[in-house]
C-alpha cells in the first residue's frame, strides 16, 4: 500500500506505525491496517484507535496481527461499533453471491419448518420473500463459475457492498482489459430485448441499464479518490438462462451479454492496464475500509448453509414435479384396482345367490 510517509510514531502498545495524512489513517508495522472515516468524523489524529467508526483490518500471515486487531476490536465493540473487518478478511475473499446469500439466510430465519404434508406435496422450503434472493444467488454463482476460468491476470471480486439500502456490485474485475463491473440477472426462459436506452424483459421495461451505470460510476468514484484512472470503468449486464437476447443497438456505455459469452468477451478486450496499474487498483479495492457496511462476519459457514438449503429446494422440486405425479398415478391405479376387485367380488356373490 502506498503511503504519504510523514514519520514513524509509536502507539501505547509499543507498535510503530506510519502516519498517512492523505488518508487520515495509519499502518501498524506489525501488519495491522487501521483506517477511519475522516469525512464522517472530522478526525485528524491517527492515534484515536478506539473510536467506534474506525475500521480495523488485520492482514494475513503476521503472527501478531490477529491479537492486535482483537484488542482494537474489543475497544470498538464496547463503544458501539457494528461494522468492521478483523482477522485478515479482505474483499477478495468474498465469494460469488455472498451478499445475496447473507440476505436470503437472514430472511429464512423466520420461516417456519414445513409440515409433513407440505413436504409430501413438494412445497418449497423458501419463505414468501426469499425466492427472488435465491434465484439471484443462483445466477451470481453461475457467473462466478464463468469468471473462475479467466487467466491469473484477472483479479475477481464478488459481492462488494456499496450502499446502506441492500445494494452490492455482483462482480468487479481488474485485468488487462480494464476495470469491469458486472450486474448479473437470472431470468430462465425469458426474452430480452436491448436497444440504446432500455432493456425489455418479455416486453416489460426493467432498470438494469441505469443500475449498471450507477455501479460503474460508484467504482470510478472510489478509485479516483485514491488514484487517476487511465481508462473508464466498463459496466456490464450479464443474463443467465435467458431464452434469447436481442440487441438492436448497443446501449453505450453498458454492454449486455449472455453468461456463456462472458469469458470470451473479456479476454478479447484490448490491453488497457499494465501490471503495476492493475496491482495498485487491486490493492485499493481489496481494502475493506473502502466499502460500506462490510459485515463483521467473514462469511464462514454461509456456503454450507446455502448448500443445505439448495438440496432442500431441489428435493422439493423433484417431489413436486416428478415424484408426486407418480405417487398420484400409482394411487389412482391402486384405487381402480380396488374398485375392480370389489366389483368382481360383489358380482360373484350376486351370481351365487
Amino acid at each position: 500500500m502506498e503511503l504519504v510517509r510523514q514519520g514513524v510514531k509509536r502507539s501505547a502498545d509499543g507498535d510503530e506505525r506510519l502516519f498517512d495524512s492523505a488518508r487520515c489513517g495509519c499502518i501498524f508495522l506489525d501488519g495491522v491496517d487501521v483506517a477511519f472515516k475522516q469525512t464522517e468524523l472530522g478526525l485528524h489524529d491517527p492515534h484515536v484507535v478506539d473510536h467506534p467508526s474506525i475500521v480495523v483490518a488485520a492482514h494475513h500471515g503476521h503472527p501478531r496481527a490477529g491479537a492486535t486487531a482483537g484488542r482494537c476490536a474489543g475497544r470498538l465493540r464496547s463503544q458501539g461499533a457494528t461494522r468492521m473487518t478483523v482477522g485478515g478478511t479482505m474483499m477478495r475473499e468474498r465469494f460469488a453471491a455472498q451478499f445475496m446469500i447473507e440476505k436470503l439466510l437472514r430472511e429464512q430465519v423466520g420461516v417456519p419448518a414445513r409440515t409433513r404434508w407440505a413436504r409430501l406435496m413438494g412445497r418449497s422450503p423458501l419463505g414468501a420473500n426469499c425466492a427472488g434472493w435465491y434465484e439471484g444467488a443462483q445466477g451470481e454463482m453461475v457467473v462466478g463459475e464463468k469468471l473462475s476460468t479467466l487467466s491469473p491476470e484477472w483479479a475477481v471480486f464478488h459481492a462488494l457492498p456499496i450502499g446502506g439500502h441492500g445494494w452490492d456490485i455482483d462482480h468487479v474485475l481488474v485485468g488487462p482489459g480494464g476495470v469491469v463491473t458486472i450486474n448479473t440477472k437470472q431470468h430462465h426462459g425469458r426474452r430480452v430485448h436491448v436497444d440504446r436506452r432500455s432493456i425489455l424483459l418479455d416486453a416489460r421495461p426493467v432498470p438494469y441499464l441505469r443500475h449498471a451505470k450507477f455501479e460503474a460510476e460508484r467504482v470510478t468514484t472510489l478509485l479516483e479518490q485514491r488514484r487517476i484512472l487511465s481508462t473508464p470503468v466498463i459496466p456490464l449486464v450479464v443474463f443467465v438462462g435467458a431464452r434469447s437476447i436481442d440487441v438492436q443497438a448497443e446501449p453505450s456505455p453498458v454492454t449486455v451479454l449472455d453468461a456463456d459469452e462472458l469469458a470470451v468477451w473479456l479476454t478479447a478486450l484490448p490491453d488497457m492496464l499494465g501490471a503495476a496499474e492493475r496491482l495498485d487498483i487491486v490493492q485499493i479495492l481489496d481494502n475493506p475500509s473502502m466499502w460500506i457496511d462490510v459485515p463483521l462476519e467473514s462469511g464462514e459457514g454461509l456456503r454450507e448453509t446455502f448448500t443445505l438449503l439448495q438440496a432442500e429446494v431441489r428435493a422439493a422440486r423433484l417431489q413436486r414435479r416428478v415424484l408426486l405425479p407418480i405417487e398420484f398415478t400409482l394411487a389412482g391405479l391402486a384405487a381402480v384396482g380396488v374398485v375392480t376387485a370389489a366389483t368382481t367380488m360383489v358380482s360373484g356373490l350376486l351370481a351365487s345367490q
